[in-house]
């Protein structure tokens, strides 16, 4: 295809666009909205699983060590519970440190625990965190397997949380971007549909002279590309700076001791490339659909 060809057609996109302002603008602030709201539901999404790692990472299982077991064993047990594939990382807690350590928990009422120091009843036990909450069970199995672990505890119920939430999370992420995106095709597809309405008999005088199928769509391909952009563009834009203020409030006001937020930084160059791809995706799907139905060539 020619150079003036092209120009000639983007031409007649933006004229196309230009031409039906009025439905251009209510597209593009159709598809502004359903994308702000994609992105409202991205940042959620990576957000709340970025929460979920953390809350893994805190989440520990306990082997408990053989009472029988001495002490000169223990870096032995150690290296086998590091070759555990499910295992990431174990640290060992001898029956003195924890019994410090639940002092520390217990703050000023730690005294009471003063008359074990010499019959100290706690055990001695590896803190180990694993590769993937999913893992559990697995690893369960494999520590139990090691002489001298006599017992392994974990707290199911808090992993199964865990895994559920960031789940109901993901698939109700994309079960909105799947409805937000046949709604903008919907939009952009209504738009194009008055464009090709008004424009029949030109069209009809086009294909008289010869003119291809792809020649007559293009320009309707390239008004819904067009729409889609500018609406992934106002919707990037706002929704970044508004993303930009909230991570300045949290951080401002220390939340971020309590729950760890994504910077803009982080997720501009995605979102970014979220919206535009969406966003001219779905305009020249709609454009196209509508081309397809309407258009009698």
């Amino acid at each position: 295809m020619e150079i003036r060809t092209v120009k000639f057609l983007v031409k007649e996109g933006f004229v196309g666009a230009w031409t039906n302002r009025l439905m251009s603008i209510a597209s593009i602030s159709a598809v502004t909205a359903c994308l702000m709201i994609l992105g409202l539901f991205f940042l959620l999404s990576i957000n709340v699983n970025a929460f979920a790692k953390q809350l893994s990472h805190d989440w520990v299982m306990l082997a408990y060590i053989d009472e029988k077991v001495p002490e000169d064993k223990i870096p032995d047990i150690e290296n086998k519970i590091k070759q555990v594939p499910e295992v990431q990382s174990a640290t060992y807690q001898s029956k003195a440190q924890a019994l410090v350590n639940l002092k520390k928990q217990l703050g000023n009422e730690g005294y009471i625990l003063d008359d074990f120091e010499k019959d100290n009843p706690l055990r001695a036990m590896f803190i180990i965190h694993l590769n993937d909450l999913t893992q559990a069970e697995q690893a369960v199995a494999n520590l139990s397997k090691i002489e001298g672990v006599a017992k392994v505890k974990r707290d199911d119920n808090v992993a199964k949380k865990i895994m559920d939430f960031s789940k109901i999370i993901y698939w109700s992420s994309l079960i909105v971007m799947i409805i937000l995106a046949l709604m903008a095709v919907l939009i952009i597809s209504n738009t194009i549909k008055l464009t090709v309405s008004a424009r029949s008999t030109e069209i009809n005088i086009m294909k008289y002279v010869g003119a291809t199928d792809r020649f007559v769509r293009m320009p309707f391909i390239i008004e819904g590309m067009f729409i889609g952009f500018i609406g992934g563009l106002l919707a990037l834009i706002i929704v970044n700076y508004g993303y930009f203020s909230f991570v300045n409030y949290v951080v401002r006001n220390h939340l971020n001791n309590m729950f760890a937020v994504k910077s803009s930084m982080e997720v501009f160059s995605t979102l970014s490339l979220i919206f535009m791809v969406f966003g001219v995706t779905i305009g020249t799907i709609g454009s196209f659909i509508s081309v397809r139905k309407y258009l009698k060539v």
